[in-house]
């Protein structure tokens, strides 16, 4: 896993978790608390609508880079210097 930064604020322990479910998920309306078993982050604990607001910048970014993608294919290809075939030429092939 790529090293994340994370204020002492937002880690709380699976047990605390366990213990204190409806005052987390209260807090993670706020702010995203990352949630901390052995020692080690295991998931973040987001609100919904921050959740889907990720997920849609996550879809727009994809939609963006494909578009780029096939932008510099476009470009590519009409950069090709384009020749005549004929027909017998492309059987002869």
């Amino acid at each position: 896993m790529k090293e994340l930064l994370f204020s002492k604020r937002h880690i709380i322990s699976s047990t605390d978790l366990s213990k204190k479910t409806g005052s987390f998920i209260e807090r993670a309306h706020k702010e995203t608390l990352i949630v901390f078993s052995n020692n080690r982050p295991q998931v973040a604990l987001v609100d919904i609508d921050r959740y889907a607001s990720l997920l849609s910048m996550v879809a727009e970014y994809i939609d963006t880079a494909e578009h780029e993608e096939i932008g510099k294919m476009v470009q590519e290809r009409a950069n090709d210097r384009l020749i005549s075939v004929s027909f017998d030429e492309l059987e002869d092939m």
